[in-house]
């Protein structure tokens, strides 16, 4: 299992909720999808 949650500030410091859950024999191969998703939050997630 591996899943990450919190407060992510995009980079106009707005504040957005983020859950990522991944329950999976593999889940260990999601990081590079949590790393991407919190990326996209913070440059995109006003737009």
């Amino acid at each position: 299992m591996r899943s990450i949650a919190g407060y992510v500030l995009d980079k106009t410091g707005r504040r957005w909720i983020v859950v990522f859950f991944v329950n999976h024999a593999h889940a260990g191969g999601a990081q590079a999808a949590q790393d991407a998703l919190l990326q996209w939050v913070y440059e995109r997630g006003a737009g």
